[in-house]
């Protein structure tokens, strides 16, 4: 099972990223075999969010874990029975524990209008 969550540093203890699309780095952990991978977000502004969820889709994922996601994004991962799972301020390792815990509510529906437009 893989896990795909937006991270505000290069570091697997690092806090999860506001901003799906617009987050820096991404960290990609393989929970049967604890082994996880941080990757560069290096697309540019246009579309970068949709760009985002197919790459992390391509990483056949089953997980994301974030804070906020557009309607555009939910639809992607959806579409590709990526389970989807909002949190609030926290530490990967926090939100690890969650899930592995059962004790993330995965979002069935769209809640946020966030278009993750360049500033």
């Amino acid at each position: 099972m893989k896990v795909f969550i937006p991270i505000e540093t290069n570091d697997v203890n690092s806090e999860i990223s506001s901003f799906f699309c617009k987050s820096k780095y991404f960290l990609l952990k393989d929970l049967e075999n604890d082994t996880f991978e941080i990757i560069e977000n290096n697309f540019s502004s246009e579309n970068r969010g949709i760009k985002v969820a197919n790459m992390a889709i391509d990483k056949k994922i089953d997980f994301v874990i974030l804070k906020n996601i557009g309607p555009r994004g939910f639809n992607i991962f959806k579409n590709a029975n990526v389970k989807i799972y909002l949190v609030k301020d926290m530490l990967v390792n926090m939100a690890l524990e969650l899930l592995k815990d059962g004790k993330l509510e995965e979002l069935k529906e769209i809640k946020s209008n966030c278009s993750c437009k360049s500033n």
